[in-house]
């Protein structure tokens, strides 16, 4: 059934023109994208990931993509010039009067049509001369990776945390802090403050008297300082580098919540990229909007992203903040099947946990994290 052309609609949810297009059963040589007018740029963003791949790029521009008769003309001719050559449409993108117009051209011309079912990452063949009884639905390969998944949406990743695992000795830090979580809230965020003013310098401020003789912050102290986080230089916290003060200041949830991601690939086989501290790049109205995503990853070919907090989310309406931009992310790196959640250290007020209920983002914060791995297991698709 693998064809040697694929039909491409240019427009929103970019990522159902391309799993098939990059799963070795499927994958063609040429896809010739249908481009409606003032779509050029989607167009480039789907070159710049098919073309490294070998798949050779066509642009076949229609106008206005709501014109139902302009747009099955344009299909037409498209096929007229291509009469006998080994096409597929792919009826996933553009509008509906594209997809309409474009499904009535290939049917009677018994062209094959196929699309991509965004709930189950299968592709289902509308129509296929060769299978007069319906040709069988087919589970795409995840072979999408984080940077091209950006590339498709219109960004980069600039930069990004280490791939691999969380260390022992940090992860069994994570996991002593998780455990505790209800008894640690105050001191922790004390310690937070502290490595916050030591960013750029890696001194904190001095201890005061007070702090000083806080038995829960100085046990606390003591953890980060055995497992080679932090050290002591008087009254002052001292830390090895940046990288140490920032897990101190916050950075270890973020690691504990990659680390729980990273541990379940063997039981989710359909994660196939994971990242974390990944900073992505935007063009907007000519210049460039720079977010961090805590930890994101890829499964069964969908966007999935985490924002982590340590902080009190009631300062100067923190959470809000954060549900807003994590929603924000997920409709514009993820479209319409893209998910998100918040992982917070701190339980969430009663309105923030019903604006995340209504932005349908999942929340794990408080005692709930110390089900963080199982609540992932129902969050992630089998």
């Amino acid at each position: 059934m693998k064809r040697e052309t694929h039909v491409i609609l240019v427009g929103d949810g970019p990522v159902a023109g391309l799993t098939p297009a990059l799963d070795p059963t499927f994958a063609p040589r040429e896809a010739v994208l249908v481009t409606p007018r003032g779509e050029d740029e989607r167009a480039g963003w789907l070159e710049a990931v098919l073309g490294p791949r070998g798949v050779r790029c066509v642009r076949w521009p229609i106008g206005d993509p709501h014109d139902v008769e302009g747009v099955r003309a344009r299909v037409f001719d498209l096929l007229a010039e291509r009469e006998g050559g080994d096409l597929a449409l792919n009826v996933s993108g553009g509008t509906r009067p594209m997809a309409l117009a474009a499904y009535e051209v290939f049917r009677q011309l018994d062209q094959p049509v196929f699309y991509v079912d965004p709930r189950t990452d299968h592709l289902v063949w509308l129509f296929h001369p060769d299978f007069p009884d319906g040709a069988p639905a087919t589970d795409l390969a995840d072979r999408m990776k984080l940077a091209a998944y950006m590339t498709a949406h219109g960004a980069r990743i600039e930069s990004a945390g280490p791939a691999q695992g969380v260390p022992q000795t940090l992860r069994a830090l994570c996991d002593d802090l998780v455990t505790h979580v209800e008894d640690l809230a105050r001191p922790l965020a004390t310690l937070n403050y502290l490595a916050g003013t030591a960013k750029g310098s890696l001194y904190s401020e001095a201890l005061g008297h007070s702090l000083r003789d806080a038995e829960d912050l100085q046990a606390l102290i003591r953890r980060f300082e055995a497992a080679g986080c932090l050290g002591r230089a008087g009254s002052r916290l001292v830390f090895p580098d940046e990288a140490r003060r920032f897990f101190v200041q916050g950075g270890w949830l973020e690691a504990h919540v990659f680390g729980a991601v990273f541990g379940l690939q063997k039981q989710r086989p359909t994660l196939q990229d994971i990242g974390r501290g990944v900073q992505v790049a935007r063009s907007v109205g000519g210049g460039e909007v720079r977010n961090e995503i805590d930890v994101a990853f890829l499964a069964d070919n969908r966007l999935f992203v985490i924002e982590c907090k340590t902080a009190c989310l009631e300062r100067q309406d923190a959470g809000s903040a954060a549900l807003y931009k994590l929603d924000s992310l997920a409709e514009l790196l993820g479209g319409a099947n893209g998910r998100a959640m918040l992982v917070s250290f701190r339980p969430l007020k009663g309105y923030q946990a019903r604006r995340a209920a209504e932005l349908e983002i999942e929340v794990v914060a408080g005692a709930d994290l110390r089900s963080l791995e199982s609540r992932l297991l129902s969050w992630i698709p089998t």
